[in-house]
């Protein structure tokens, strides 16, 4: 297919229709997506990986990109910009994670900030300069991007109630939101009617931060909302208005990969959540970056082994020695 032909269908595809009606249009099209995963700080739950040595990432986010048929590289959040971009230029997503890692500091923003900050901009660069390039954040992914967006801005969250482990139904929910739009009738109505959403968070992201700081409101849409147990409203989804860039507090990796926590696994809160990484993932084929072979043998998740750590809400997480991870 001519380049400007499938340039029109990508914008025809972000304008005004779903991804599953342009797909049977769509010839040159990236089948052999990666999506980048940020690591973060070891917790100090994990004593025999402790934060000064090690970073993770749980399992369940690389299996939930897996299942979407794309594969998955690692990226060390304490690497230098250089080392970023060489990921960046490979990779065709990113993934911001759930975690408890620190993200405001005394002297301002964290390592792990930073480094999500520089990748989250090279995205928004791309994007505007024509490219489908997405970013999802989930859970703290998810509170960093409204950490980013705001300029940094504090304070940004405030404190829930009752909110660490519990299953919602989605409120006020958009149903124009790029990870709801492709859901059948049933599937969206069951997500407004049963609890389907697993939460695990103490903080949250009001959605009168948007009126504090403009520069949210400009960038982000609200796709839904939920409240704590002391009725306090916080966001439960946003995607930027015109960027792919999407995120939501709950965990949808968790409804079908973690059985250490009460998340539901029913089947219907298992398409809910797999129809999410679906549609992330065609955003991800809409561009072409590309590592060489040599980099990707080298990047690839499949080099590392999973550890079952006794003291982790997750079934299996990946250890990474600071610095093991490069190109």
């Amino acid at each position: 297919m001519p380049r400007i032909l499938l340039l029109l269908s990508c914008i025809l595809f972000l304008s005004q229709s779903s991804f599953v009606d342009d797909i049977e249009y769509l010839t040159e099209i990236n089948n052999n997506v990666v999506i980048g995963i940020f690591t973060q700080p070891s917790d100090p739950d994990y004593v025999d990986y402790p934060s000064s040595q090690y970073s993770y990432l749980a399992a369940s986010y690389v299996k939930f990109v897996e299942m979407a048929g794309a594969r998955v590289v690692p990226i060390p959040y304490e690497a230098d910009n250089t080392i970023l971009e060489k990921y960046f230029l490979g990779i065709n997503g990113i993934i911001i994670p759930g975690g408890a890692s620190d993200l405001d500091t005394p002297t301002g923003p964290s390592k792990f900030a930073k480094a999500v900050a520089y990748m989250v901009n090279r995205a928004l660069q791309v994007n505007e300069a024509g490219e489908v390039f997405p970013v999802f954040g989930i859970c703290m992914g998810f509170q960093t991007l409204h950490y980013i967006i705001s300029g940094y801005k504090t304070p940004f969250l405030y404190r829930v109630y009752g909110e660490n482990g519990i299953s919602h139904s989605l409120e006020n929910g958009d149903r124009n939101f790029a990870l709801y739009k492709d859901f059948d009738d049933d599937t969206y109505q069951a997500i407004q009617t049963n609890q389907y959403l697993y939460y695990s968070h103490n903080w949250g992201v009001s959605p009168d931060l948007y009126k504090k700081y403009p520069s949210l409101d400009a960038f982000f849409k609200i796709t839904g909302t939920n409240q704590d147990n002391k009725g306090q409203t916080f966001v439960a989804s946003m995607q930027g208005k015109q960027h792919p860039v999407f995120g939501v507090q709950y965990h949808p990796e968790k409804n079908i990969f973690e059985w250490k926590v009460s998340a539901p696994h029913s089947y219907l809160a298992v398409k809910v959540s797999a129809n999410h990484i679906d549609a992330f993932v065609n955003y991800a084929r809409m561009n072409s970056h590309q590592f060489n072979a040599e980099q990707l043998n080298k990047a690839v998740i499949y080099n590392f082994k999973t550890v079952q750590e006794k003291n982790a809400s997750f079934v299996q997480v990946y250890f990474f020695k600071n610095g093991e991870l490069s190109l």
